[in-house]
């Protein structure tokens, strides 16, 4: 969240090379996905209904429902794409 709060700061400053770049951190990539997947494989620790509320990749989803970690996926994705459009 704390990623998430110096984004939206930024971009209230218009630095869009600085957002693009914290974008890329492993914050927001790797330890995100990394850690989505845990949860998701924690079964001694929550339950089926948790795990999918996390879900699954937004590209191998499918006719699943996708969850928490595609929702996240989708969303960097369109901000990175959308950076100094609004």
């Amino acid at each position: 969240l704390e990623t998430i709060n110096v984004l939206k700061n930024i971009s209230q400053e218009y630095e869009w090379e600085t957002m693009a770049q914290i974008l890329r951190e492993p914050v927001l990539t790797s330890e995100l996905q990394y850690s989505c997947g845990v949860l998701q494989q924690a079964r001694d620790f929550l339950s089926i209904d948790v795990r999918q509320e996390i879900g699954f990749d937004w590209g191998s989803c499918a006719w699943r429902q996708c969850g928490a970690k595609a929702d996240a996926q989708e969303s960097l994705a369109e901000l990175y794409n959308s950076i100094g459009f609004f």
